[in-house]
């Protein structure tokens, strides 16, 4: 879950719009929220690292 927060954390401090990266990386907007359901898997993951333009081991 923590990578999970830090992805949210890096979502909110770069005002990235939301509605836009699930539909580009087809992970559910649930996931974008301050306290999700469940963590992101591995795959969703690197697809929102991948749409940010981001090595995921800055999120490490």
């Amino acid at each position: 879950m923590e990578m999970t927060k830090k992805v949210w954390k890096y979502i909110e401090k770069n005002k990235i719009d939301i509605d836009s990266l699930s539909e580009a990386t087809g992970v559910s907007r649930k996931l974008f929220r301050r306290n999700p359901d469940r963590p992101m898997n591995a795959t969703e993951f690197l697809e929102v690292c991948a749409y940010l333009k981001i090595n995921p081991r800055e999120f490490t």
